[in-house]
């Protein structure tokens, strides 16, 4: 007895748009979006540090400590982050 073969068809692939990107996704960050992040961890880090010096009612604990974190963590980390290069 002849088995039956049945050839499978391979579907046409799509034809690609001219402006699509190859990859599934783009990294869209450069060197300075690095930096600028690089840059808000040092300064979250030095306001954790400012934080654990000396005791707790002291200015570097109370002031700049908090100072240090709050431009770290909500003005420089997210310009690192949405910052784009022209």
């Amino acid at each position: 007895m002849e088995a039956l073969v049945i050839e499978k068809q391979s579907k046409p692939k799509p034809a690609r748009k001219s402006g699509a990107p190859s990859q599934l996704f783009h990294w869209e960050f450069d060197k300075w979006n690095l930096i600028i992040v690089a840059a808000a961890i040092v300064v979250i880090l030095l306001g954790y540090v400012f934080l654990g010096i000396g005791p707790h009612d002291s200015d570097q604990s109370r002031t700049i400590a908090p100072l240090l974190l709050v431009a770290g963590y909500m003005i420089i980390l997210p310009i690192g982050i949405l910052w784009r290069s022209r």
